[in-house]
């Protein structure tokens, strides 16, 4: 979120090239997709330690965080409207 913007882009500490790679990085992501990574990671962290099995908690965490955009995508398609098909336009029906 600090690359997406020049103003903050300025106060990174870091190589020419380093800062232009995370603000090429920064432009495939939108702001909600970056929050919900966020709230995902932030979840996780306080459930850390008092997990039971940490390594678990952490794997299950990089799971969906990979899958988050997906999942998104599923539910975009799920709430997209049915169309129903026009046979007449196949022909099908005389």
């Amino acid at each position: 979120m600090i690359a997406k913007d020049e103003r903050t882009l300025k106060i990174l500490e870091y190589t020419k090239d380093t800062i232009e790679k995370f603000k090429t990085q920064a432009e495939l992501f939108d702001n909600e997709y970056l929050t919900d990574l966020l709230s995902l990671t932030n979840e996780a962290d306080s459930f850390y330690k008092t997990s039971q099995n940490q390594r678990l908690l952490v794997e299950i965490l990089i799971m969906k965080l990979c899958s988050s955009r997906v999942e998104k995508k599923k539910l975009n398609f799920l709430d997209s409207p049915i169309i129903s098909p026009d046979f007449k336009d196949l022909n099908l029906i005389p």
